[in-house]
């Protein structure tokens, strides 16, 4: 469940916008191309982020999963649409929290096998992704298991969206994950938005390649109940996939792979 909502995570690595009295649409393409027996095979998907007018709600829908984000009230819910349950968390996130009772060394010790070395080195390539004037940053993600990710991100200034709250979005989501403090750091401090990523994650088992682009961005009103959990969801705990008592140690979380990987 852990490695499966963070895959939904890294994609949003995107914009927020804020114009007065309209909600923002976001609209993205997501291509994963997953080496034989990984969890992503081939396919294609449109990624959707709402962000309310006052940048204090969210919400981003990839496929069957969405995650609703209400700042406003410290609280981030991950919905499964199609078993119609959603998990709740408080913000900000504290993973030792999320581990069941008497798993703080585990936490600590997963948060030590899977924290990650970031390396970001901005280039002076330019070019056009779709409307918008873009320069390049190259991203570098590894860890001591073995995972590295490799990123091109393409980011621009132009898309008149203001990043902060996203920014509050990005790391919120990203803290599921132990060892991603320093990826959610540097990203904060790249200028602009990626308005196009493209990532190459090399584990073990195989290669995943993976391409989001931002496509759109709409000014109008959300849907109602946009940023709410539906009525009929039924709420559970929060997941780590974590064997019962004595059954033995999970093994560390891996670092998120690149967008759509999930």
């Amino acid at each position: 469940m852990a490695r499966k909502t963070l895959s939904l995570l890294l994609p949003l690595a995107l914009a927020l916008a804020a114009a007065a009295g309209a909600d923002t649409l976001l609209t993205f393409k997501a291509h994963v191309e997953g080496a034989p027996g990984l969890p992503a095979a081939n396919r294609d998907s449109d990624i959707r982020v709402w962000v309310a007018a006052d940048n204090k709600r969210l919400r981003r829908d990839e496929r069957a999963m969405s995650i609703v984000l209400q700042l406003d009230k410290n609280k981030m819910f991950m919905l499964d649409n199609g078993a119609k349950t959603y998990t709740e968390i408080d913000l900000p996130i504290d993973f030792k929290k999320l581990m069941p009772q008497g798993g703080e060394q585990m936490a600590e010790e997963m948060s030590q096998m899977a924290k990650m070395s970031v390396v970001v080195k901005p280039t002076e390539e330019t070019r056009k992704v779709g409307a918008w004037s873009a320069k390049k940053y190259q991203v570098s993600l590894s860890n001591p298991g073995g995972l590295k990710i490799d990123t091109d991100m393409w980011v621009s200034q132009d898309v008149g969206i203001d990043s902060v709250a996203f920014a509050k979005m990005q790391s919120s989501m990203m803290s599921l994950n132990p060892g991603t403090a320093e990826w959610v750091k540097k990203m904060s401090q790249i200028p602009g938005f990626p308005v196009l990523q493209q990532s190459r994650m090399t584990t073990p088992g195989g290669e995943i390649k993976t391409t989001q682009e931002l496509v759109a961005v709409d000014k109008k009103p959300a849907p109602a109940a946009t940023y709410q959990v539906p009525s009929d969801f039924t709420k559970k705990d929060f997941n780590f996939g974590l064997p019962p008592p004595g059954a033995g140690r999970p093994r560390p979380a891996a670092p998120p792979p690149p967008p759509g990987a999930h």
